[in-house]
């Protein structure tokens, strides 16, 4: 691995996606393992908001402008989210038939997350359509200049 000095000690972009990466993917198994522990609706939700979680791992990997899009979803929120599931699979679990109720508030709460994760996706999505877009239009340009 080569050495770079950086004198202002911030991390390269690289480094800071793949650092953004491995907590998404350790977020993803988090939930992964939080829907193993709990039944419907709230696994379906729980595993689908860790594909989630995934597919905006790569798309980060893969944009350095997803990363600025999405920087305080990867650095703070999809983890603070993740310890709140984890928190309500336990208390779901040892609640009792009278708590029902409020064991019921807060699973609608966790599946609002998902709608939350989806529109993340999403933006990082259409990032990617914004340079498609201005990549065409650029070419459509060149294209006008040539001859005949």
């Amino acid at each position: 691995m080569a050495f770079s000095w950086n004198p202002f000690g911030r991390r390269d972009r690289p480094a800071r996606a793949e650092a953004a990466a491995r907590r998404l993917s350790g977020h993803a198994e988090r939930l992964r393992r939080s829907a193993d522990r709990i039944g419907p609706p709230y696994a379906a939700a729980f595993w689908d908001m860790a594909g989630t979680l995934e597919r905006v791992r790569r798309e980060v990997l893969s944009d350095p402008r997803d990363l600025a899009l999405t920087r305080q979803f990867t650095s703070y929120h999809a983890g603070r989210i993740v310890e709140m599931v984890e928190g309500f699979v336990t208390l779901a679990a040892k609640s009792r038939p009278e708590q029902q109720p409020r064991v019921d508030a807060l699973g609608r709460a966790m599946l609002d997350y998902r709608a939350l994760f989806a529109r993340i996706e999403c933006a990082c999505i259409d990032n990617d359509f914004d340079d498609l877009e201005a990549a065409i239009a650029a070419l459509d340009v060149q294209l006008a200049r040539l001859p005949g």
